[in-house]
């Protein structure tokens, strides 16, 4: 049996569950955006990175930042 919206917003263990859902499912849309980035940066060889004012040491940098 599911539970209605208004039983999901007065159970507090309901709406824990749902935050960590939601908190997850951010998490791994960020986790993919980054190995996203990694992999477009990484396919540029180091004069074409140079040409953008990055080196090879900068793609962490600019992976966490995202």
């Amino acid at each position: 049996m599911s539970a209605s919206l208004s039983e999901t917003r007065s159970n507090p263990l309901a709406q824990f569950v749902e935050h960590t859902m939601a908190s997850l499912r951010r998490q791994r849309a960020v986790a993919r955006e980054r190995a996203r980035v990694r992999r477009e940066l990484d396919q540029y060889n180091d004069r074409e990175l140079a040409e953008l004012g990055l080196g090879r040491g900068d793609i962490d940098s600019i992976v966490a930042r995202i």
